[in-house]
């Protein structure tokens, strides 16, 4: 169903207005206009205040809409003509793009929108980069960004920085992780990986209360988050809940992150980096961990009849060369109970060699020990971390039932390697170790 009107050869009527100087314009399948490209000056009134769409060629410009439109004619993303000041949530800024949402609320803001060609490269376009500084709750710095996102409700959703970029940002250690992590500064590098489900919890519920009141309000998260922080280099940006509380980041390097299991390697080396707004460093709103990919760490499990496991990250040959290995990263989720992460079990769930099975009733994982419940308790306090999933399997185990031991992952043939056995074990390592009693 057409929604516009061709009022001359180069003007097109819109619900939003006239357009003049239309070079050409693309539908969709409906026959509702999807886009123009715009040979003439014209003006929009936005959220984001007076744009000037984009209406001559240069050699940087991508080949793209003026003005692209949503279904109901709606304007969706405007290419400005030239960088301008925007209106945004949090103050004016310099923009070539700009995206909203149906219903007209800035959505996206991105400072620069050229194309990376072999005449014009990535350094040309970081050269019309302009630094912006924040002062966040969990990082105050300044950098070059490629893109901000926005909630509906003007929040800040995500901070995408410009390749090459790195920031510190204070993540939350949360209840289970602050004896650990304070073992890891005091050590200087990290915690003993032989942690052990039982161990975990042993961190008084009273932990770090005396922080309470001055990290909850830094980090601007609502009410009962009680977490101290840590600090890591971040790259490629982070993402918000739209509390304010910190969603995801992208470590730019290794780090030993403290978890429920023991201190792991958080690390993605095949983060992709375009948008910040899910990385591989995840928390809940009230600050537990969720997930993290690691290519460093490797994990063995004794279930409680005495079973082992390993879960390590996968091995390939690098396609650059066909020779040497390299290492695609593992994720590693946790699930809580009603403060952390979300319920145990979905229905019904069994325990068969310490994994969690089955479903489809009303039973969960539950309690400080993880036990089984039909359909009654909950898993209680925000640290009561009771599953951890290894994917891409998809391995579920329940920290009640098993025990974990957790070493440094080494590429098979690379130096260092020989002499590791099962595990990561080797008569050294055994010789101080209780994980097989």
């Amino acid at each position: 169903m057409q929604n516009f009107n061709i009022l001359d050869k180069h003007t097109i009527q819109l619900p939003t207005g006239v357009f003049a100087g239309v070079e050409s314009f693309a539908c969709y399948d409906d026959g509702r206009i999807q886009g123009v490209k715009l040979s003439e000056r014209n003006m929009l009134l936005t959220h984001a205040g007076e744009l000037v769409p984009a209406f001559t060629q240069t050699p940087r410009r991508k080949d793209k809409f003026s003005v692209e439109f949503y279904r109901d004619g709606m304007v969706k993303a405007v290419a400005l003509e030239e960088m301008q000041e925007v209106i945004t949530p949090i103050g004016e800024m310099p923009a070539e793009l700009v995206t909203f949402f149906e219903t007209g609320e800035l959505r996206r803001v991105f400072p620069l929108d050229g194309k990376i060609s072999g005449f014009w490269t990535e350094a040309d376009e970081r050269a019309l980069n302009i630094p912006l500084s924040f002062e966040l709750g969990f990082a105050a710095f300044r950098a070059n960004i490629s893109c901000l996102c926005f909630y509906q409700s003007g929040e800040l959703e995500s901070v995408t920085l410009y390749p090459g970029e790195e920031i510190e940002v204070a993540v939350p250690v949360h209840g289970y992780g602050k004896a650990m992590y304070r073992d890891m500064r005091s050590a200087g590098v990290g915690s003993s990986a032989n942690t052990g489900a039982k161990r975990v919890h042993e961190v008084p519920d009273g932990a770090g209360a005396h922080m309470h009141s001055t990290v909850a309000g830094k980090l601007g998260v609502a009410g009962g988050y009680d977490a101290a922080t840590m600090g890591i280099p971040v790259r490629q940006g982070f993402s918000l809940y739209e509390s304010g509380a910190l969603k995801s980041v992208e470590p730019a390097r290794p780090v030993r992150v403290p978890t429920p299991i023991g201190a792991l390697w958080a690390y993605d080396p095949d983060a992709i980096g375009i948008c910040a707004d899910d990385n591989s460093l995840c928390f809940a709103k009230n600050g537990a961990l969720e997930k993290l990919t690691t290519a460093g760490s490797r994990v063995t499990i004794q279930t409680g009849d005495g079973h082992f496991a390993i879960q390590e990250p996968h091995t390939y040959v690098n396609p650059l060369d066909g020779e040497s290995m390299a290492v695609a990263g593992m994720t590693v989720r946790f699930g809580y109970g009603d403060g952390g992460g979300g319920l145990g079990v979905d229905g019904g769930g069994r325990v068969v060699d310490g994994k969690v099975r089955g479903g489809g009733g009303e039973g969960r994982v539950v309690g400080g020990e993880g036990r089984v419940v039909d359909g009654e308790g909950r898993v209680g306090g925000a640290a009561g971390c009771v599953w951890v999933e290894f994917s891409p399997d998809r391995e579920r185990y329940l920290l009640s039932d098993c025990h974990f031991r957790v070493g440094d992952f080494v590429v098979p043939g690379a130096d260092g390697a020989d002499g590791e056995g099962f595990g990561g074990c080797s008569p050294a390592k055994c010789a101080g170790c209780s994980l097989c009693g």
